[in-house]
């Protein structure tokens, strides 16, 4: 029995990615309320103050865009009202991003498609103008200014990320390279600790502390088991780089691992993949979302040596003509009755084999909606 174990590691998702060297990665929603991260920078009575402005900034990284929440509470010792800044999702495609006088009114709204925060660090910045009552914010190249705030001459800022006091909702995300300048004052939190409940500044001195941390430059040195499957069969597994998820398939089934969401789905096959597999020899055509599946020794003269399956709404055209005989898979509806053969306008004629799919299946696989007759007529391959 041929007996595959497939190990999907953190370090190599890492690189598939994007690079998380420094930062710190929040415990959210999924986590129970206790083990949720939180972050206080200045949380005592000696936060310096600023009279005329000052500016707050760091990188943000949502880690997954269907989760809500507090990304951080500013206080000031002199105020009443706390400013908060949330982030929410309406709906599967769109998120939001607000900046608020907590509990009192919403100040501030901007609403992005999900794409834009994919796989990104982002820059955020806050600038006060204490005397003049007004805000500047900027989210990544969006860029906006506020006014009517209330804000006094004065600002000693406490600044809480995450989990605090009656704040329970947090969102996944992570910050790195915080920073807090203005009045000839600077302080810069590099993030890079990597085992601490203490937060250091660029000089080293201590000005905030972190419950539940999770370092991210430990990601960088550390391998981190994800996920396990084992085939009983040949199988091949490939990187979509578009859609950042991973595909596994064997003779029978196919895996498919979200690195985002770290879900993973099996869809079994109607019918077996009629390529049989040896060695599995594969490769994934990020342009057309075609996943193909060859055998180049071994097989019996007659039998299908090329198949492919669409994971993506994306079927290509029929390709140029190769040579007089050729050997192709079209996925269809089960309750279509198939075709034998096909022949082109140029003679040519085509072995075709059906492989019947449930349509919930093929609904999930490709993104589609409506109702489906023929998936795919893939491009004509030759027999190598």
């Amino acid at each position: 029995m041929v007996l595959l174990r497939l190990c999907c590691l953190l370090f190599f998702i890492r690189i598939a990615l994007f690079s998380y060297s420094q930062g710190l990665l929040f415990q959210a929603n999924d986590k129970p309320i206790k083990e949720r991260t939180s972050l206080q920078i200045f949380p005592d009575e000696d936060s310096p103050s600023f009279t005329d402005h000052f500016q707050l900034s760091f990188e943000l990284s949502i880690r997954n865009p269907n989760q809500l929440g507090y990304l951080f509470l500013l206080k000031g010792k002199e105020y009443k009202e706390n400013f908060s800044f949330t982030y929410a999702y309406p709906d599967g495609q769109k998120c939001n991003f607000k900046f608020n006088i907590d509990g009192k009114k919403n100040c501030y709204t901007l609403n992005l498609d999900h794409k834009y925060l994919k796989n990104k660090w982002i820059p955020v910045s806050f600038l006060f103008n204490l005397q003049q009552d007004s805000l500047v914010i900027c989210i990544g190249e969006h860029k906006d200014a506020i006014s009517n705030l209330e804000l006094h001459h004065t600002f000693s800022p406490q600044l809480y990320f995450g989990r605090y006091d009656y704040i329970l909702d947090v969102p996944s995300f992570a910050i790195r390279n915080l920073k807090l300048t203005g009045d000839k004052q600077s302080f810069s939190f590099p993030l890079n600790e990597s085992s601490r409940k203490e937060v250091h500044s660029s000089t080293g001195k201590v000005y905030g502390k972190v419950i539940n941390p999770l370092w991210l430059i430990n990601r960088s040195y550390h391998w981190e088991l994800l996920f396990e499957n084992r085939s009983q069969t040949p199988s091949g597994i490939t990187y979509d780089e578009n859609k950042q998820r991973l595909i596994a398939f064997n003779q029978d089934s196919l895996l498919i691992y979200d690195l985002q969401d770290h879900k993973q789905i099996k869809y079994p096959y109607s019918n077996p993949l009629p390529v049989h597999l040896q060695l599995a020899t594969h490769f994934f055509n990020t342009s057309d979302g075609k996943l193909y599946s060859y055998e180049l020794n071994g097989i019996p003269t007659g039998d299908i040596s090329v198949a492919a399956r669409i994971l993506i709404n994306k079927p290509g055209p029929v390709s140029e003509k190769h040579s007089s005989q050729h050997n192709c898979i079209i996925i269809m509806d089960s309750g279509i009755k198939p075709p034998v053969s096909i022949s082109y306008s140029e003679g040519l004629a085509v072995n075709v084999i059906i492989i019947p799919c449930k349509p919930t299946i093929l609904y999930q696989i490709v993104g589609i909606q409506s109702p489906l007759k023929v998936i795919l007529f893939h491009p004509v391959v030759s027999r190598v």
